[in-house]
């Protein structure tokens, strides 16, 4: 019983991490600031905060930096050669939760600021540096200069589509069967299956007690034999129980599918935490 339902739990959050933020096909990237020049730990923080909002803006990626990258950082900060060192990149990029790096060289000159970066992915030993980038207005700039440089900071994501707003009538997709939906669907048989099976069986145990005349004078060994029959019944009701709640959970996505803008599941995070979004159009 106890394996049957943990079995269930699992089938179900992967059915969760599924559809979270369509997470297969999300770059997660760390934006550190390594060395800063005429710049305080405020306007740094600030600047590759807007660099971040521009890489996810730009391009399919989860993007952690400002003061909550920094937060994660080792005490002191990153190391004058970390980029350099393969060790010290892949413990960067564990602290952040990224699986590709960019290293920030901060400079400001009057009111000029240039921004040098080096790319670095942990698991193949890739290091690459890109070209400056200039603000000449300070921060005031910085959206603007960061939106249109996202795909030379990592050329390598693929870009986000670009949403067109539609009247409500048109603005919907058709629904269709998502990943999600298609587990979700596949435990909800798969529960059934199972559920029947265990009601079938309790039902023959109660036929062959019934059969043994054991309903009307005492029987050897009944007491088990009534035991192992309501412990059929209690699996079957359980996975009766599972089978309704995924078969719910598909229907869900099934229906969430048709929406325009956003997933029926989402997951957006700032540096005050994580927040999860349920929506849909039904």
């Amino acid at each position: 019983m106890k394996n049957l339902t943990a079995s269930i739990v699992a089938l179900l959050a992967v059915l969760s991490s599924a559809e979270l933020a369509q997470a297969e096909g999300v770059a997660r990237v760390g934006v550190v600031v390594a060395t800063r020049v005429n710049v305080t730990e405020a306007e740094a923080d600030a600047l590759a905060d807007t660099l971040g909002d521009a890489l996810r803006d730009r391009l399919v990626a989860d993007v952690v930096a400002g003061a909550e990258a920094r937060r994660r950082l080792p005490p002191g900060g990153v190391q004058e050669d970390c980029v350099a060192r393969a060790e010290c990149v892949s413990d960067i990029a564990e602290r952040l939760g990224a699986d590709q790096i960019l290293f920030l060289v901060v400079v400001r000159i009057g009111p000029r600021v240039q921004i040098d970066s080096t790319f670095a992915r942990p698991s193949t030993g890739q290091v690459v540096s890109r070209a400056a980038v200039v603000i000449d207005d300070g921060k005031q700039g910085a959206p603007e200069v960061f939106a249109a440089a996202a795909r030379r900071f990592l050329p390598g994501i693929e870009t986000r589509p670009v949403t067109v707003a539609l009247p409500a009538a048109e603005g919907r997709r058709r629904r269709h069967v998502t990943r999600g939906a298609m587990i979700a669907g596949a435990t909800s048989v798969v529960a059934l299956a199972g559920g029947i099976g265990f009601a079938l069986a309790a039902r023959n145990d109660y036929d062959d007690l019934e059969a043994d005349g054991c309903d009307q004078t005492a029987c050897a060994g009944v007491d088990g034999r009534v035991d192992t029959m309501e412990h059929k019944a209690l699996a079957a009701d359980v996975l009766f129980g599972a089978s309704a709640v995924a078969a719910g959970v598909a229907v869900f996505l099934y229906l969430g599918s048709g929406g325009a803008e956003q997933a029926p599941v989402s997951v957006t995070a700032d540096p005050h935490g994580a927040h999860v979004w349920l929506g849909g159009h039904f």
